[in-house]
């Protein structure tokens, strides 16, 4: 099962996705996290989201990996569920880490590989949570900023079509939007 989550920021998405992914296990979790430890607050988001895993009922193990998540299959089994935190961060490091920047030539090529790469990941695995946020509700900007926007739109479409639950988190409370989860 491929499921897509999407929220505002601190929307409690990915406590959801958690839970969610808890839910559908067998063993092990497996959370991929995309985010790079740029300054203090974000060092304090990642420890904040280890601490809330090893609570959890169930044991993690964590794969750091900023970019190209297809160097990670041969770690994966057909059984794990997987969680992908967050697409937005991943979206970004592909985008304007080198030698990939080239903005913005490159961006839809960039997007089209992201999404084989989940469509390989999601065949590759027994399920797959991607979480992303959802940051067209202020309006446009202009320049590289409209351009990232534009790219993050047309890969959620693209995961969304893909997808059999997709839906979003509004104040910890899910809004599925396409399909239903069973538990």
């Amino acid at each position: 099962m491929l499921i897509f989550l999407t929220g505002g920021v601190r929307s409690g998405k990915s406590t959801y996705a958690e839970a969610l992914v808890e839910r559908l296990l067998n063993k092990e979790a497996v959370y991929i996290a995309t985010s790079k430890k740029t300054d203090a607050e974000m060092e304090e988001r990642i420890k904040a989201h280890k601490l809330a895993r090893k609570e959890g009922r169930v044991p993690w193990r964590t794969l750091e990996q900023q970019q190209g998540m297809s160097t990670l299959f041969p770690s994966l089994k057909e059984t794990d569920v997987v969680l992908l935190d967050c697409a937005t961060n991943w979206l970004a490091n592909e985008l304007f880490t080198p030698p990939s920047y080239n903005w913005p030539s490159n961006w839809e090529w960039i997007v089209a590989n992201m999404v084989d790469e989940v469509k390989a990941l999601h065949k590759k695995v027994r399920h797959l949570i991607v979480v992303s946020n959802e940051i067209f509700q202020g309006g446009y900007e202009e320049g590289v900023t409209a351009n990232y926007m534009k790219a993050l739109g047309r890969f959620h479409v693209e995961i969304v079509k893909r997808a059999d639950v997709a839906g979003e988190i509004v104040g910890g409370i899910p809004r599925l939007k396409k399909g239903q989860i069973h538990l």
